[in-house]
């Protein structure tokens, strides 16, 4: 059985991201890389192909606690953490040149979701990150104080640390059918899937004990997590 530092559950955006973050602090720190991303679609980036219909919406200028109307105190230290200005330096200095239209949106200047993909690609590739498609995980267990996953074709590994960056089940001719929702809930994550908008909030199906529909719809009222036409994130909400 592969034994792995770190496995990323899903090769879109975040999943890469999170890939590169990882990798350079394990470097940074003076280890080996060891980190490997499992996407069980046959190639990665699948949904973020369609996003922003094809050509990739990577932020927006004016991107702020001012534009949220939600808990601007829980949305504010994200923001801050990673204000636009720093989504873009990442992107630059893996060598995406980007463009602003007139209403802030940032797009690659050749307006082509590809070039996000294969940029962050290349960058993962560059520091040793490991890629393995076609293997979706279809069980997560906590096991000698890690994880063991196995895949649907009963392939298995062992990681230290496990990150969720599966997406939503929105689009599914573009996500992998498993998804994330049972694998958190395996973990013992409570599961709440909700519709939520400025005009209103419902939840629509949830895996234990109701949650506060008002807490929810504070937390995601104003779309943090910047569900659009195109794709329904998934997102982990824990108390601080």
């Amino acid at each position: 059985m592969e034994r792995w530092e770190i496995a990323i559950i899903g090769a879109g955006a975040a999943g890469l991201m999170a890939a590169q973050a990882a990798a350079k602090a394990q470097r940074a720190q003076g280890r080996p890389v060891s980190v490997v991303v499992l996407e069980g679609n046959p190639k990665p980036g699948k949904k973020l192909l369609a996003t922003g219909n094809g050509r990739c919406n990577l932020t927006n200028l004016d991107a702020g606690p001012a534009h949220y109307h939600g808990d601007v105190a829980l949305a504010a230290p994200l923001l801050e953490a990673c204000p636009p200005s720093r989504v873009l330096e990442e992107f630059q200095a893996m060598g995406l040149l980007c463009r602003a239209d007139s209403e802030g949106r940032v797009y690659p200047r050749n307006l082509q979701a590809a070039a996000v993909l294969q940029i962050l690609r290349q960058a993962c590739q560059e520091l040793g990150v490991a890629l393995a498609c076609n293997w979706g995980v279809a069980s997560l267990a906590r096991e000698a104080g890690g994880f063991r996953l196995e895949s649907a074709q009963g392939e298995r590994l062992w990681c230290a640390r496990c990150v969720l960056a599966c997406g939503g089940k929105a689009s599914p001719k573009h996500s992998w059918e498993g998804g994330g929702y049972a694998l958190a809930q395996a973990l013992g994550h409570p599961v709440a899937i909700v519709d939520i908008n400025d005009l209103g909030a419902n939840i629509l199906g949830f895996s234990e004990k109701e949650p506060s529909m008002d807490q929810i719809a504070k937390i995601l009222g104003d779309n943090p997590l910047g569900q659009s036409s195109e794709s329904t994130p998934m997102g982990i909400i824990r108390k601080a």
